[in-house]
Parts: structure tokens; sequence; C-alpha cells
């Protein structure tokens, strides 16, 4: 589930659960499940988030960070023009996009994301290009936003939230594609 949504609702919990010990969403049951698989999936947020800030830090050593904090602004004039000489493709937030792209290759994006993959068909998955596409941009999205905040000096802890879009159809294979069934859109529209 976390590979597709990282905003849920009760209501996906408690289907979640429902469909895990196959009952209704009515069983007292479902209701003590889906408070355990909430703690599951704040539990695995805190962990992921740790590997994106660790992912950032790694990037930044890489590729640099530059902070205009020259006490004579003619240097800080001259190491502007030099750093957007060097980085003409630069996205929105100032990240190159293309050192972005080339760092976080299979590797780097299935080391970020080990746990959730536990559950996955990992044969599917190496044989779905739209699956995997769809789960490298996520953690592209997501580390570049981690290393802009930390070169802000601050924490990006909701930035995996706000990428949704990207990973909230994928039909992500699991051995009993329960999760793959999800009408996870609808779900998230629930709001108790």
């Amino acid at each position: 589930m976390f590979l597709r949504t990282r905003n849920n609702t009760a209501e996906l919990y408690e289907e979640l659960a429902a469909q895990i010990i196959e009952t209704t969403r009515g069983n007292p049951e479902v209701t003590r499940i889906a408070k355990k698989i909430a703690c599951v999936m704040d539990n695995l947020r805190y962990q992921i988030n740790k590997l994106f800030r660790r992912t950032a830090i790694e990037y930044r050593e890489k590729y640099g960070s530059v902070k205009y904090t020259s006490i004579n602004i003619f240097d800080n004039i001259c190491l502007y023009i030099y750093h957007m000489i060097v980085h003409l493709s630069c996205n929105r937030d100032g990240l190159v996009r293309n050192n972005l792209q080339r760092f976080i290759d299979e590797a780097v994006w299935k080391k970020i994301l080990p746990l959730p993959l536990l559950a996955v068909n990992v044969f599917e998955l190496n044989n779905c290009e739209e699956i995997q596409h769809g789960l490298k941009q996520f953690v592209v999205e997501v580390v570049g936003k981690w290393v802009v905040a930390l070169g802000e000096e601050k924490e990006e802890k909701t930035a995996i939230k706000n990428y949704d879009e990207l990973t909230v159809d994928l039909k992500i294979p699991t051995n009993h594609n329960i999760v793959a069934r999800f009408p996870v859109r609808e779900l998230l529209l629930c709001k108790k």
C-alpha cells in the first residue's frame, strides 16, 4: 500500500484489514487490525524518510551545494554566474535535473524502498517498466525536495505525502494482488 499512497485514511486501512481477513468492514476485528496497520504505516513512513534524508545528503556530497554566503558581493555574483553557466538545466527548485536523474538509478530507489518492496512480486515488478518508472520518479521528486530543504537547513518530512499522483494508480504486484485491486483513489477521498 505504501508504494501507492502515503496519505492514508481510516477507511483505506479498514478496507485493507477487511480484505486481509476476508470479512466486512463492520467487523470489530477489522477496526483492531486497521489500527495496527496505521501504526505500521506511520513507522514505515518514518523509516523511509530517514532513507530519503540520507540519500539527499549523499547527493549533496557528490554534486555539492552552492551557498552564496561570501562577504564580498563580487564573489557572490561570480559564483552565481559560474553556477548558472555550468548548470543550465535547473528545475524550479534549482536542482540540476540531469544529475538527480542520473544519481537516482534503480539500485538507489530500491535501496530507499526496501521495506515496501518486501511485499512486492519482484518478477512482475521487474517486468513492468511503468511501475518502475513511477516509483523512480516518486523517489527523484522526494529526494529533490530533501536536497532543497537541507540546503535551507530544514527538514522535509512531509514530502513523501505530496507525490501520490505519481504512484496512486500503479497496480503494484503482490502475491495476492490485494492492493492492486483496491480503489485507492476513491478510498482516499473518504474522511472520518
